[in-house]
């Protein structure tokens, strides 16, 4: 850095600073305010202007995190008394993260932790010693900016006042000004747009329906994002588009159609290794979710080897649950299978562990945490090693397993309760920056919010213009009396009408600043399912419309798009009686059927033909099985059981047989049908429960009556009709007096049940 001659001391023009109403605009849209492109021109907003100060003044040390913050404050907050207990007892984390909010706005406005009400003196007294945030921050740089110089010529505010800003960040600027820093404000430039664009924010303005200002809704996001990407690339050129607040799915299109993508990056959490952390850490919980075994299972990496993974999905579809026979069984196999020792004693430990549980209903021990997080660790680090071309992505994963140890650590407590540790989960989730999936290329330039727009340009494409991404006016923590001693004692409170004219001046950005067209978007339903509604600009321009006015503004489809992108209608699918496949497929006769294959061959042939020569089967991510046929499933389970006891023996007594079955429903059910036992489900166990109890005693009674005697229960069977041969697996065959008529020559079957759909039959 040269030095000025007017002033050794201090560095030239090249140190400036832009303060915006943008945190990061990451594009240079503002050639007016800085003509030539100097390293030492910095731009951002108040806060980050603060972080710049610390850095020079010697004082900067990595800030902390707001949720770490939070979590120190943890066992503060059992303050008897103090106005926040209730919430704090329903939800801690959520009701520290909003005092230090409320905190932070006051210091901002001047508030030196006066106390004016016991309120405000117990807050005082909560953050006392606390981390610091911003303000704090700010006024340790403003006390510093009395001994200290600061090597910064200028500070120019692009498009806001220095009225505007919060008190502490006023005295900033009133210390930097004292040691010779200029503080300039600087009008942002508006143009007139053409078209529909012109005076769409005046009174008198009557659209024509030209295109220069649109609004379209789809019916999703990814129907948008295609729309935009159409319209993108039928235009003549890229130059002078800029998108506000792109995401990956709109970045997924614009590759799609060969244009250049933004870059953004990728949401907390999409990256599936992050999925890795919450569905251990739920399968902790005790009683244990099948379904979350099954979405552990159908990750693409997973801490359970893909050899075993395969083997435990086929015992959830016989049984949805953890810890049935068939589960036991194929983990035992699963591990056996493991050649090297070493290896096959670290995955049975780890098995054991993530399978297991290590909390009640209410709270999760703080050493079942470590355990399960240090395997995960130790896993995570070995793959790293293995795979060298992705040992970034793992890397990720590390972060967040450590990120998610400081904080439960840093609460202080030996067991956490379900809802704290879901945050704590979803906090260090979000504290890992995944990249973007593709590098941000050259021709479309991209802001975060419609305020990020400080200059001129050729056409806006507002993404998400929905109303939940506008900013919303909260209503203030103090009351009217706090809020007027406060301002006796200097303290300066922005009115909820001024902040909201001021969201409103950064959100009229982009029709004031466009020359060509912009295009706003707004699905009708978001990505998570629900309705959306139009950005609160809408209704600024809307409201001064007639309906057929407005018309002309909204629509499904840009014209051009509309008139240069037509997609041909497919023809309509005919049912056809016979279906040819070439080359000619010969298939053999089986060498036995079932009675249940014989009859899907009989009832639908093509079905047949793909399930058994064709092996066809469902994926290893479809659902359970639930509800009916986990009902049968059960039930059948329970009475075969009872029923095999008998086999050749004397019957037990209805009133026995059913306590027998109320007995093991209990004990047996959460480990063969876990969505009975789930919280939540008590009245369809209930219900389940009293019909397998009842059928259990009926059909004991009935076999009394009948004096029948249980010859078999679940037994292969086999003979031959005219050279088929065929072998089934009667539920139950009865004996003295025999239960139905028989042929020669075929096996005597009692009162026959064929499989339930959850016991598969006999491959062909």
């Amino acid at each position: 850095m040269r030095m000025s001659p007017e002033n050794p001391g201090r560095f030239s023009a090249l140190m400036r600073f832009i303060l915006s109403h943008t945190p990061d605009t990451r594009i240079q849209l503002t050639e007016r305010a800085h003509p030539r492109a100097e390293s030492g021109i910095h731009r951002g907003d108040p806060a980050r202007l603060a972080s710049f100060l610390e850095t020079q003044l010697g004082l900067a040390i990595p800030p902390s995190k707001e949720v770490l913050r939070a979590v120190g404050l943890l066992d503060r907050l059992k303050i008897q008394g103090a106005f926040w207990a209730e919430s704090a007892f329903k939800d801690p984390l959520a009701t520290a993260l909003r005092l230090l909010r409320w905190n932070e706005e006051l210091r901002l406005a001047g508030w030196q932790g006066q106390v004016v009400s016991p309120r405000l003196g117990q807050l005082a007294k909560l953050v006392e010693g606390a981390e610091p945030g911003i303000a704090e921050r700010t006024s340790r740089v403003i006390e510093a900016l009395k001994v200290q110089e600061v090597d910064l010529d200028t500070i120019e505010l692009l498009g806001m006042a220095r009225s505007e800003q919060p008190v502490l960040f006023r005295h900033l600027l009133d210390a930097l000004e004292a040691k010779g820093t200029e503080i300039t404000e600087t009008t942002v430039e508006r143009v007139t747009g053409k078209g529909d664009l012109a005076g769409c924010l005046k009174e008198g303005y009557s659209p024509a329906g030209t295109g220069e200002l649109r609004l379209i809704r789809p019916q999703g996001p990814l129907a948008a994002a295609d729309l935009v990407a159409a319209w993108l690339a039928g235009l003549d050129g890229l130059e002078g588009t800029v998108v506000i607040g792109g995401d990956e799915i709109l970045d997924g299109a614009l590759h799609r159609f060969g244009l250049p993508v933004l870059g953004v990056e990728r949401a907390p959490g999409s990256d599936p290794l992050m999925q890795i952390l919450p569905l251990v850490i739920a399968l902790g919980w005790a009683p244990q979710d099948p379904h979350l075994a099954l979405e552990l299972l159908s990750l693409p990496e997973s801490p359970v080897p893909p050899s075993i993974t395969s083997r435990l999905i086929r015992a959830l579809k016989q049984w949805p649950a953890i810890g049935s026979p068939d589960w036991k069984e194929a983990l035992e196999k699963g591990i056996s299978a493991i050649t090297e020792d070493d290896r096959r004693k670290r995955v049975g430990e780890r098995l054991s562990l993530i399978f297991s549980t290590g909390a009640s209903r209410e709270e999760f021990p703080a050493t079942e945490l470590e355990g399960r997080v240090a395997a995960l660790e130790t896993w995570a680090r070995g793959k790293a090693k293995a795979d060298e071309a992705q040992t970034g992505r793992w890397d990720y994963l590390l972060q967040q397993l450590a990120s998610f140890r400081m904080l439960y650590q840093a609460t202080g407590l030996s067991s956490l309760a379900r809802p704290l540790l879901e945050k704590l989960i979803k906090a260090a989730t979000e504290q890992v920056a995944l990249p973007p999936v593709r590098i941000a290329e050259a021709g479309i330039e991209s802001v975060p919010e419609p305020g990020a727009i400080l200059a001129p340009v050729r056409r806006i494409v507002w993404w998400n213009f929905t109303e939940r991404s506008a900013p919303s006016v909260e209503r203030s923590m103090l009351t009217p009396d706090e809020k007027a001693a406060l301002e006796h004692q200097g303290c300066e409170f922005p009115e909820p009408a001024v902040q909201a004219a001021q969201f409103s001046r950064a959100w009229r950005r982009p029709v004031q600043m466009a020359t060509d067209s912009v295009l706003l978007i707004c699905p009708k339903f978001g990505a998570d399912g629900e309705p959306e509604a139009p950005h609160p600009l809408w209704d600024e321009i809307s409201s001064r419309l007639e309906p057929e006015q407005t018309a002309n503004l909204a629509g499904e489809l840009p014209p051009s798009v509309a008139r240069s992108r037509q997609v041909p209608a497919l023809a309509v699918p005919e049912p056809k009686r016979e279906w040819r496949f070439d080359p000619t497929v010969t298939i053999t006769l089986p060498d036995h059927f079932s009675p249940s294959s014989l009859e899907l061959l009989l009832g639908n042939p093509l079905y047949w033909v793909l399930k058994y020569p064709g092996r066809l089967s469902y994926g290893a991510s479809d659902p359970l099985p639930s509800g009916v046929l986990t009902m049968g499933s059960l039930a059948h389970k329970i009475a075969g059981d009872l029923l095999a006891e008998c086999t050749n023996k004397a019957l037990h007594d209805p009133g026995h047989a059913a306590e027998l079955a109320e007995r093991r429903f209990d004990d047996d059910g959460p480990a063969l049908a876990a969505d009975f036992f789930m919280p939540g489900r008590e009245r369809e166990r209930a219900r389940l429960r009293n019909t397998i109890i009842g059928m259990t005693r009926d059909l004991f009674r009935h076999l009394h009556e009948a004096r029948a005697t249980v010859a078999a229960v679940e037994t292969d069977i086999e003979s031959e009709i005219d050279g088929i041969n065929f072998r089934g697996r009667p539920d139950l065959v009865l004996s003295n007096p025999d239960r139905c008529q028989w042929t020669p020559g075929f096996p005597r079957l009692g009162d026959v049940q064929f499989p339930t759909p959850m016991q598969s039959p006999p491959a062909a």
